[in-house]
């Protein structure tokens, strides 16, 4: 099992990993062909794109955890049918909505100049026939990563980040313009969808008709509601320092953040990794027993925290010079940093968060991304003025730490972890980010080496701590299982 599992993460992370670098490599040519302006242009369909995607009545999470759990082939293919109704019905909505949209964005969301406003317009409708058109593919995904298909999802995940990349980096080079690359992107599904359903295996015959049927829908629609509620915090918590930017500095501002926080977001496929192996099996696991994972989840988290920080710290000490020699604006290099350490201490969050949703506690991930948000716009709204586009750096830090301790201590009470532990957990990521923050400053100049050197050996104490009390851990074997109920009510 212990094999499998790592050999899961091992092809994951691979085929994660190198869209990332491919991806980290198309941001910098796409704002040399685009400018900052447009690549400003371009982040706000990226944006629409994303939201569209989680803000799904949480109908492709819940079909996760449904398909997950096991259970006859005639049941896995009802939940397809009805899933895949539910989402032609939110296509419909989607569409007869896009006018409407259309208006609305650049006015209140996007507020842009008269001469951004058409394109802002198009990328709302454009980001809209995305969505539709990337449906199918979903639900490939999802029933592949059901199955614990990991080595045809990584498969799948590589080529289609090579195509959408490739989309990217050749219509930047030849239009030069945001528009040109977002329609780019929306036809490229035509070519995602063959190779979805070769490399993904597709869906069942029976899986692949919808299926209309209001009492089923509000079956699924009930189970689904407090998830949606969460993936729309989540993604809003992620999305909103793009209208908060472009509302406070202007558009080539976004173009600055949105170049920073597309390149320190590449820290997040290492949880998106963990996520995507461990939901399934933690939605099963949860479905039909519980295990004493009281020593476990404090030593798990300890580990969590004391890697992302590590990370971070290379990152932030080698990240600077690579990009500075890219052509990228020392404004854009420093935020970098500055999201790093941020982007960091959220991808720690995510695992905790996957494991709420993964034992049906929506209600709780709704807690935790109600937090980073409110924390996020409140910190901006503060310092906007006096920290000028650095703001939503530090806001980013601030909203990301006090969302960690949310997390942690939510994830924690699953298990029911004594009060000390919770406590430590919240001590360790501070000092984690305390030693970030101070490599951060010695990268701008702000402290001298010493400084800097006591914070890499508060990291190197953090990694010895997590070792320590993880390396026990290695030997214990199995957990031991109770008996539990099936996962019915969702509740906080």
């Amino acid at each position: 099992m212990a094999g499998t599992f790592s050999r899961s993460l091992i092809v994951v992370y691979t085929a994660n990993g190198l869209n990332g670098l491919l991806s980290a490599i198309a941001v910098p040519l796409a704002i040399r062909t685009m400018g900052l302006s447009g690549y400003g242009l371009f982040s706000i369909y990226l944006l629409l794109v994303s939201y569209n995607m989680l803000a799904d009545l949480g109908v492709g999470k819940n079909l996760l955890r449904l398909l997950a759990q096991g259970g006859p082939a005639e049941t896995r293919e009802h939940h397809l049918r009805v899933a895949a109704g539910l989402y032609v019905v939110l296509c419909g909505a989607w569409l007869v909505a896009s006018p409407l949209l259309a208006l609305a964005v650049p006015r209140y969301i996007f507020p842009v100049e008269a001469r951004f406003m058409a394109a802002v317009r198009w990328m709302v409708v454009l980001s809209v026939l995305e969505f539709a058109a990337g449906v199918p593919i979903s639900l490939m995904q999802t029933a592949c990563v059901a199955a614990q298909r990991f080595d045809a999802y990584a498969r799948f995940t590589f080529v289609s980040g090579l195509l959408r990349n490739g989309a990217i980096l050749s219509a930047a080079v030849v239009f030069r313009d945001p528009i040109a690359v977002a329609a780019v992107l929306v036809a490229r599904k035509t070519i995602e969808l063959p190779l979805a359903a070769k490399l993904l295996g597709g869906l069942p015959a029976a899986g692949c008709r919808p299926l209309f049927d209001v009492r089923r829908f509000r079956g699924m629609l009930g189970q689904s509601t407090s998830l949606a509620a969460a993936q729309l915090l989540n993604c809003t918590v992620m999305g909103v320092g793009s209208p908060l930017v472009n509302a406070v500095f202007g558009l080539e501002a976004l173009g600055i953040y949105r170049a920073a926080f597309d390149l320190a977001g590449k820290i997040t496929f290492i949880s998106n990794g963990i996520g995507l192996v461990v939901f399934p099996r933690a939605a099963r696991y949860f479905s039909s027993s519980a295990a004493d994972t009281a020593p476990r989840l404090p030593a798990i988290l300890h580990a969590s925290v004391a890697m992302y920080t590590s990370l971070v710290a290379i990152t932030v000490i080698a990240g600077p010079h690579v990009l500075s020699a890219t052509g990228l604006t020392q404004t854009t290099v420093q935020l970098f940093a500055l999201l790093s350490v941020a982007m960091g201490l959220n991808a720690h969050s995510l695992l905790g968060n996957e494991l709420i949703q993964a034992a049906g506690r929506y209600g709780r991930s709704i807690c935790y991304g109600a937090c980073a948000l409110l924390a996020q716009i409140a910190i901006f709204l503060i310092m906007d003025r006096r920290a000028g586009t650095m703001a939503i750096g530090w806001a980013w830090i601030g909203a990301a730490l006090i969302s960690a301790c949310v997390s942690d201590a939510l994830t924690l009470t699953l298990s029911n972890t004594a009060r000390f532990d919770q406590v430590r957990s919240i001590a360790v990521k501070c000092a984690a980010v305390c030693a970030c923050v101070g490599l951060v400053l010695y990268v701008f100049g702000a402290v001298s080496a010493i400084p800097a050197v006591l914070c890499g050996l508060m990291i190197a104490a953090l990694l010895l701590f997590a070792l320590r009390v993880v390396m026990p851990l290695l030997h214990t074997g199995e957990p031991k299982r109770v008996p539990a109920e099936p996962i019915a009510p969702i509740y906080v």
